[in-house]
């Protein structure tokens, strides 16, 4: 999936699970080959997940629950607010790794160059909830960033087995910026890492309702 977006909100009854503001479920298991390539990139989603109802589980900005054997999400963002009761993630509300092969674990990254600029609830992480890499994925996340002012929670992720993956997970609330500011500026990462050329590239920065933000170029 490439160049994507969702701008509305999801709305569900309490206990409905795995809500995410683009992707509900995302079950990605690829060939060798593909590895290295991920699921989902240059997309985004900036609506709210489930308003009010908040006894559902898996719910994330992005994705509601993500599992696979190679490469997730790449250069991806999640704006709005995110409710449910446990496995809530700014980015992705549940997320699974269980890529086993070794041979290629080192082209291998569940969660590059991506942010959350959400505001999550109940047994939450700020860019994850629950995060579970096997032990032969080199990278679980490169490149994350978040704001725990907007998010409202500290932790990149609420719980979580990593198996020593590399987590770089970084809070971005001691800035001198704003999160909004920050994350409207292309030099700064992770956006420093994504596609800005005029024209001919990706993305570019776009003021929504008063708040300077990425979106795509083809939108």
């Amino acid at each position: 999936m490439r160049r994507c977006s969702a701008a509305g909100d999801i709305v569900a009854n309490s206990s409905r699970n795995d809500l995410g503001g683009l992707i509900g479920r995302l079950v990605f298991y690829g060939k060798s080959s593909d590895y290295s390539t991920p699921a989902v990139i240059d997309s985004y989603a900036s609506g709210n997940i489930g308003t009010t109802e908040t006894a559902g589980s898996n719910r994330g900005g992005l994705i509601g629950y993500a599992s696979g054997n190679g490469s997730l999400v790449k250069n991806t963002f999640s704006m709005g607010d995110i409710n449910c009761g446990s496995s809530c993630g700014g980015l992705i509300g549940y997320l699974t790794e269980t890529y086993t092969s070794g041979s290629a674990s080192s082209t291998v990254t569940a969660i590059a160059s991506s942010f959350s600029y959400s505001t999550v609830s109940g047994n939450s992480g700020a860019l994850v909830g629950s995060y579970n890499v096997s032990s032969s994925v080199a990278v679980g996340i490169s490149n994350g960033y978040f704001d725990s002012v907007t998010s409202g929670v500290t932790s990149c992720f609420y719980n979580g087995t990593y198996n020593g993956a590399t987590t770089n997970c970084t809070n971005i609330a001691n800035n001198p910026a704003s999160a909004a500011t920050y994350f409207s500026s292309a030099s700064n990462a992770p956006l420093s890492l994504w596609d800005f050329t005029a024209s001919t590239g990706v993305w570019e920065i776009v003021n929504d309702a008063g708040l300077n933000r990425p979106a795509l170029q083809s939108e």
